[in-house]
């Protein structure tokens, strides 16, 4: 008997061991070991598991929304990220922010250019509705205040956040729009404030973002 085999057979015979979960967890990350889709034969294969305990954690990870099912292959799902995500966030050495992050409108970059499509009148009302806590000292909270950076987008095409959603990151965004002019959507880009300056973020970052910005609004 080999000692991975031995290592697995002791782990079953613990009575607070979750054997499903492991198999589970040993699935999903295969996904990245075999860096595409998996057939049932590669996940137990890489795993170790039999096909049918395969095919039961597959499908139950589908119906969880975590994977999906690509006729005979399957595929990680945009839920997953959520995995990652939540280890992200639950560290206290890592940036909270990250692809996948809900950011406040009020005191988010893409949030304030979004709003920024809005009329005023409307804007004022949404924000006298939602709830405004200061995320850090440096958190803009009054509608006065955010509607003034609200107009700045309007004006120069652009929103910069500078620390008020997390100490130590600035972060600048510029819309997207369709072919009739209508904003869809929005693309941030953050950096470290030990790395770059206010001043900095405008000149190197914002170029990047238009040239970018650009290319997907070509596709729409």
């Amino acid at each position: 008997m080999t000692s991975q085999a031995s290592g697995k057979e002791s782990r079953e015979n613990e009575p607070e061991y979750v054997m499903g979960l492991e198999k589970g967890l040993s699935i999903i990350e295969a996904f990245g070991m075999n860096k595409g889709p998996l057939t049932l034969t590669q996940a137990a294969e890489i795993t170790g598991h039999t096909k049918g305990s395969v095919r039961r954690s597959l499908l139950t990870l589908c119906r969880l929304g975590y994977a999906a099912q690509d006729g005979h292959s399957f595929v990680l799902a945009p839920r997953a990220l959520r995995l990652g995500y939540a280890y992200v966030v639950s560290d206290p050495l890592a940036s909270g922010l990250g692809v996948g992050s809900r950011l406040p409108a009020y005191c988010s970059a893409t949030g304030r250019v979004l709003l920024s499509s809005r009329p005023a009148a409307e804007v004022k009302f949404m924000l006298n509705r939602m709830a405004r806590p200061a995320l850090t000292p440096h958190t803009r909270t009054t509608t006065s205040s955010i509607m003034k950076e609200i107009e700045f987008v309007s004006k120069h095409g652009y929103a910069i956040i500078d620390e008020e959603l997390e100490i130590g990151i600035r972060s600048i965004a510029v819309p997207i729009c369709n072919a009739r002019g209508e904003m869809v959507a929005a693309m941030s880009l953050s950096v470290s404030t030990s790395r770059m300056t206010r001043e900095g973020v405008v000149e190197h970052l914002l170029p990047e973002l238009e040239f970018a910005r650009r290319h997907f609004a070509a596709l729409l």
